[in-house]
């Protein structure tokens, strides 16, 4: 007899299986029978001895009997009733047991039999298998209800589950998803019940769909994090159906390297909070990618990907900003030197993704952008889709010869133009649509000297403050209290022509909350010419 539960879709179900196990002798005039082993799953129960479920064999009786049990000793389990148990239970972690069949007749047909009507009861995922290891020869419990072999004497057999279906992690946020199995019912609510959306296809424009298929990417919605299990027939290939430009699809059941070459005019993209590269394809997840025209894109978990990479830019070396939303979404951009990027890079974005989710790209559509050295200023303006603010931009400027400033017109907090990479995050309070990136170089800037007035003003811990020198020059900086009493000379000597920055700590100088001045004098070492200028500063303890 099996009886069980569903239990959900991230345990295994509790189930438990008796097996009869009679025997028939040509020579004999009865039926020898035993029917009292019986193994199961409960989630309190451990690998050892648990006295609410494992129970000891009775004593053998007299004459002639024919015997199933589990034979165990050591650690926790008691030997005063012999080694011999007739119930077996085990927690939901990989739960196998092994058994042996006896009898004191020498030779026969024996049947192990068991009733598997409940098995069907299981979700489709669980198998339960049973191996003969003296024939080895496995017995899915599922397709059959009986097995039988020549007994010739005391023989072994183990029991264990196997897990036959596709965990899909999701976030309580939007999710490219897919189909990676055959399913029986391709209902969306079947599939994806906990989503809190309809799910929406891409065949030019977004589609919303109920019934799900394989080799399609969709979009949807859910509430919390969690793992989707999708059970049905393994998928190990697939040929999926490209049309001219992007392409939302979907996976099999195994992971694959991303295909590249032949139509394909992208690299890959999955979602994660933003669109991020993906050079392998996962099961149950959904990429977009772009084709040069219509086409067919194989999908096989037992072929090599060919070695036919697009040719994308060494991102490593590139300039890039990285903006950030609340919830830790976020969207690394690159800026780079034209000359440094191979010609037939393909720097595309997807589609934009739905309205609630997190995007950020350059106009263009795509997210690394090219300047040509010694232009004046570049421009470029950066498009944003965010629901949760503040933003937070921090940069990385690999290029020492210019200089990059953001603004907006739509936030208050960065209305003036503020340099990126000077070690300080640029903070994007408001809601906005659009920022404005500018290149800069620094021979083209840099025409007299300046101070700049710290930032962030107040500060707590610390702030920084900028400055410039169009030529070599002897510097000093100091910060003085209303006063004019000098609290610290934090920087002094001669330095290059160019842009400079200094962080000032408030706790390392021992500064009180209140008003300081921020001086900086300086003197060109070619020409003589002679600058001071003085910014207020505050700090707030």
């Amino acid at each position: 007899m099996v009886t069980a539960d569903q239990g959900n879709h991230c345990n295994p179900p509790r189930f438990d299986i008796d097996i009869g196990c009679p025997i028939g002798h040509p020579m004999s005039i009865a039926t020898l029978r035993d029917s009292i082993l019986t193994l199961g799953v409960r989630s309190d129960a451990t690998t050892g001895y648990d006295p609410y479920y494992d129970t000891p064999r009775p004593p053998s009786p007299p004459g002639d009997y024919v015997e199933a049990y589990f034979p165990h000793s050591g650690g926790n389990w008691p030997t005063f009733f012999g080694k011999k148990f007739a119930a077996d239970f085990t927690g939901p972690a990989d739960p196998h047991w092994a058994f042996k069949v006896g009898c004191t007749l020498g030779s026969g047909l024996l049947v192990l039999a068991w009733d598997n009507s409940s098995i069907s009861a299981l979700p489709e995922a669980y198998h339960i298998f049973m191996r003969d290891s003296a024939a080895g020869i496995n017995i899915n419990l599922r397709s059959q209800n009986f097995y039988s072999f020549q007994y010739s004497g005391t023989r072994g057999f183990s029991i264990w589950t196997e897990f036959d279906a596709v965990y899909i992690p999701v976030s309580p946020r939007w999710n490219i998803v897919s189909v990676p199995r055959i399913t029986a019912d391709s209902s969306k609510s079947v599939i994806f019940p906990t989503s809190t959306s309809e799910a929406f296809a891409y065949d030019g424009k977004y589609t919303s769909k109920n019934k799900l298929e394989n080799g399609t990417g969709y979009w949807l919605k859910f509430g919390y994090q969690q793992s989707v299990l999708i059970a049905g027939t393994s998928l190990t290939h697939l040929s999926v159906p490209l049309a001219t430009g992007w392409n939302l699809i979907g996976t099999i059941d195994r992971p694959v390297p991303a295909p590249s070459g032949g139509v394909l005019a992208s690299e890959f993209f999955g979602y994660e909070g933003s669109y991020q590269r993906a050079d392998t394809l996962k099961p149950g997840e959904g990429y977009w990618v772009k084709a040069s025209f219509g086409g067919f894109l194989i999908l096989d978990a037992s072929q090599a990907t060919e070695e036919k990479y697009v040719r994308f830019p060494d991102l490593q070396e590139i300039s890039s900003f990285t903006i950030t939303d609340e919830h830790n979404s976020r969207e690394v951009l690159y800026l780079a030197e034209r000359q440094s990027i191979p010609r037939n890079s393909a720097c595309e974005l997807p589609p934009l993704p739905p309205c609630g989710s997190f995007d950020a790209r350059f106009s263009s559509q795509k997210y690394l952008e090219a300047y040509d050295a010694g232009a004046e200023i570049t421009g470029f303006t950066v498009l944003l889709q965010a629901e949760y603010y503040p933003l937070k931009i921090t940069a990385d400027v690999k290029d020492p010869l210019v200089i990059m400033t953001i603004s907006s017109t739509d936030d208050k907090s960065i209305t003036d133009s503020k340099v990126l990479g000077r070690g300080s995050d640029i903070i994007v309070s408001n809601h906005t649509e659009k920022l404005s990136i500018k290149i800069i170089p620094k021979t083209k800037l840099i025409r007299a000297f300046k101070l700049e007035q710290n930032y962030p003003n107040p500060f707590n811990p610390s702030t920084l403050i900028g400055y410039q020198l169009p030529e070599r020059a002897f510097i000093k900086i100091r910060i003085t209290d209303v006063l004019g009493r000098e609290i610290s000379s934090i920087a002094s000597g001669i330095q290059d022509a160019g842009y400079h920055a200094i962080t000032i700590e408030g706790e390392t100088l021992k500064l009180q909350s209140g008003v300081y001045f921020c001086t900086l004098e300086a003197m060109g070492i070619d020409t003589r010419l002679r600058y001071s200028d003085t910014k207020k500063i505050i700090y707030i303890k």
